[in-house]
């Protein structure tokens, strides 16, 4: 009976170790951000976007009743940013920066003679009955901007934009945005993915974003290229009550993989963000509308293997309405102390701007356990 006893506690012990092993290769590692400083403060929403020292993000102007494109120069902390030399916009940028051919960074965005509708806690839903909508690039070197007529199509809309050296990934909507009555099949027109040469003459190809069979009201809320792959979010309806947000990342001329996903009720669980930074892709996740069904789970920087979901995470700070990844730190848009709980929806575009700095342009560290 001794060995009998011992035998048992042997395998007990083996399987639970087993068990034990098991969920902390599961479990997502924790990182930490550390040391947040307000960059500048904001009247209303805003996207910022990075790469390599170079930041870019939309800044309202309250008398003007547009936003302006402004970057800055991470190597250079104490110069002030400046504002492109590009004409203003009735919402926020869907800006992307990224290597040109030459490596140098180029700033990618659309422009829409119809802008989408609404706001989705903080961003726009991609196409949301926009219309008349083209991508356009900004050089910094040259300091110009010109519109990419080879990936202009004159039956549909392009939006979206992400850029990678000599390729340019985006949305592409067909029909007409002049029939905005709701219920209307057109106010739901589901965007398809495409990349294209930044300077050839060549058809647009398209890409995968998942499954759309039997799935409606589909819209992009992100999009990163980098080499030959394209993270992307996107939301639609159902199964739940509140939809479902997603977290995908496709391989070009192949599939596309679910990374995370998230369903929502009464309580918005939100994946944002899209951004492939030192060799993995990152994305935010974020909580709204409900918050009573809100913990602290639900405010994070989340990070993962490309081509394996082995997800890290660090706490991230509520009420975020974009992020990027600059170097050893994050950039971040969220309500300013006072637009918290109560008042939260005037850093997320559902109420009107306010001088006072309803948001805060943010950066802090960032670390993610390997």
């Amino acid at each position: 009976m001794a060995v009998c006893r011992a035998y048992l506690c042997l395998m007990r012990h083996l399987v639970t170790t087993a068990v034990l092993g098991a969920l902390l290769v599961a479990a997502p590692a924790h990182g930490a951000v550390s040391s947040p400083g307000t960059v500048e403060r904001l009247a209303k929403q805003a996207t910022v976007a990075a790469y390599g020292q170079t930041v870019v993000w939309s800044r309202f102007d309250p008398s003007s009743d547009t936003y302006r494109l402004v970057a800055a120069d991470v190597a250079q902390p104490d110069a002030p940013p400046r504002v492109l030399p590009v004409a203003p916009r009735k919402i926020a940028f869907d800006v992307d920066v990224g290597p040109g051919p030459d490596r140098q960074p180029l700033a990618v965005y659309s422009r829409c003679r119809v802008e989408p509708d609404g706001d989705y806690y903080g961003q726009k839903l991609w196409p949301n009955n926009a219309g008349g909508c083209d991508i356009y690039a900004y050089d910094f070197a040259r300091d110009t901007e010109r519109k990419l007529t080879n990936l202009s199509s004159p039956t549909a809309d392009e939006y979206l934009p992400s850029i990678w050296k000599g390729t340019v990934a985006f949305a592409r909507s067909y029909g007409t945005y002049t029939d905005r009555q709701w219920g209307d099949a057109r106010l739901w027109r589901t965007p398809r993915l495409y990349t294209h040469s930044l300077e050839g003459r060549e058809r647009s190809r398209r890409q995968s974003q998942g499954s759309t069979r039997g799935i409606e009201h589909i819209s992009l809320t992100g999009l990163d290229l980098y080499g030959r792959r394209l993270a992307l979010t996107r939301r639609f309806a159902g199964p739940s009550d509140g939809g479902t947000n997603q977290m995908r990342v496709t391989t070009l001329g192949s599939g596309s993989r679910l990374v995370a996903q998230r369903r929502s009720g009464l309580t918005q669980r939100i994946l944002r963000s899209p951004q492939f930074h030192a060799g993995r892709v990152g994305w935010t996740e974020q909580c709204a509308a409900d918050i009573g069904g809100c913990g602290p789970a639900n405010w994070r920087f989340w990070r993962s293997r490309i081509t394996v979901s082995q997800p890290t995470y660090a706490d991230a700070p509520k009420w975020l309405a974009s992020a990027a990844f600059v170097l050893d730190s994050v950039w971040w848009v969220k309500a300013a102390p006072g637009y918290g709980v109560d008042n939260v929806n005037a850093c997320q575009g559902q109420d009107p701007p306010d001088p006072n700095a309803a948001c805060e342009l943010q950066r802090a560290f960032v670390t993610f356990e390997r």
